[in-house]
């Protein structure tokens, strides 16, 4: 795997060096598709609030872990038919990230990306009930969360349900996921565009060409918040990028057209032991065009740690310009790489 990346990464960072991100301004955005909360297909946003949490045991049946750091992150809910007594909704987009912690201060990322439903309905006495099926990716793995109908209780929430894990194999369950989130404002989503040295490669073996097609396209940045009162001596800020949407070449045979849709999480932090700021950035997309996987999965991005900039309220920019690539995360050929080069929209919210 060394080899395969370290392959790529001459080549690439010899493109790099010759191109830079040219200023972002109104000229570009003229025909940006709305990324806000209140979009025009009736579906919103929604961001977790902190009562969100994961739990997980080894195995099924065994006493679970301790609540996991809040899940963080963002969904879209959109109603597919309404009555007086039912409502039901589809939930795309799924984008969240769970810090999971181990002994001796170890703790690992899961990244959970996928769709679901939720349903609203009253029982016969009027009680107020509701259900949350889901069907997610928990890093590489396929899995299904079922609520089951439970009575819909008070909360700060707009959505406030406990799913657990479903699976054939266990009498019990191995995981649960309590999913409380509310929507999001349209002002608290900033318009992003890509910059002119954005690009999507792709190596299929280790010897062959490695074709690059610039790209352009745009998403929405949304602040995940960090919890009150909660020490961060990392200084720890995380984003959610959301309805990603790019695309580019074309021209020839060397520049094939390549479509992008999906999102992701960008993490920065800023109390490390270097004195140097540190970004992360993870996606989940899908490609489209003649470079796409063959059975049309999405395809999951990892930037790994690199060096940042300064952002926040004493930085000049207290929104982050981007120049981090992020690799797919399968050891295996073919490589993918997209070059996240991309800075806010000019009062773009």
């Amino acid at each position: 795997m060394s080899n395969r990346r370290s392959l790529v990464t001459r080549t690439v960072s010899a493109v790099v060096a010759l191109v830079v991100l040219a200023p972002i301004g109104a000229a570009q955005v003229t025909d940006l598709v709305k990324t806000d909360a209140a979009a025009s297909d009736g579906v919103r946003l929604h961001r977790l609030d902190f009562a969100s949490n994961y739990l997980e045991a080894a195995e099924a049946c065994d006493i679970l872990d301790a609540l996991s750091e809040a899940v963080r992150g963002t969904m879209f809910i959109g109603a597919t038919s309404s009555d007086s007594d039912h409502r039901a909704f589809a939930i795309r987009n799924i984008n969240w990230l769970v810090t999971s912690p181990h002994g001796g201060g170890v703790t690992d990322e899961i990244f959970v990306t996928g769709t679901g439903r939720y349903t609203f309905a009253r029982s016969g006495d009027g009680t107020p009930m509701h259900r949350m099926v889901l069907h997610v990716r928990v890093d590489d793995e396929l899995v299904e969360f079922d609520s089951g109908l439970v009575e819909r209780r008070p909360s700060d929430s707009a959505i406030d349900i406990t799913v657990r894990e479903v699976s054939d194999e266990y009498l019990c369950f191995r995981r649960y996921l309590r999913v409380a989130s509310s929507r999001v404002s349209p002002d608290d989503v900033h318009r992003y565009v890509f910059g002119n040295a954005a690009y999507f490669a792709y190596q299929h073996t280790p010897h062959g060409d490695l074709l690059i097609s610039p790209i352009g396209g745009h998403f929405g940045f949304v602040e995940l918040p960090v919890e009150p009162d909660v020490p961060n001596p990392i200084g720890l800020t995380e984003w959610a990028l959301v309805r990603l949407a790019a695309g580019g070449g074309g021209s020839s045979d060397q520049d094939p057209p390549v479509r992008l849709r999906g999102g992701g999480i960008y993490q920065h932090f800023t109390g490390t032991f270097t004195g140097v700021p540190i970004e992360r950035m993870h996606a989940e997309l899908a490609i489209g065009g003649p470079l796409a996987p063959p059975d049309g999965h999405r395809v999951r991005f990892d930037s790994g740690l690199h060096d940042g900039v300064w952002i926040g309220p004493d930085s000049p920019d207290p929104l982050p310009f981007f120049h981090i690539p992020i690799d797919d995360t399968d050891p295996a050929f073919p490589l993918r790489r997209v070059n996240m080069v991309a800075g806010p929209v000019p009062g773009g919210g």
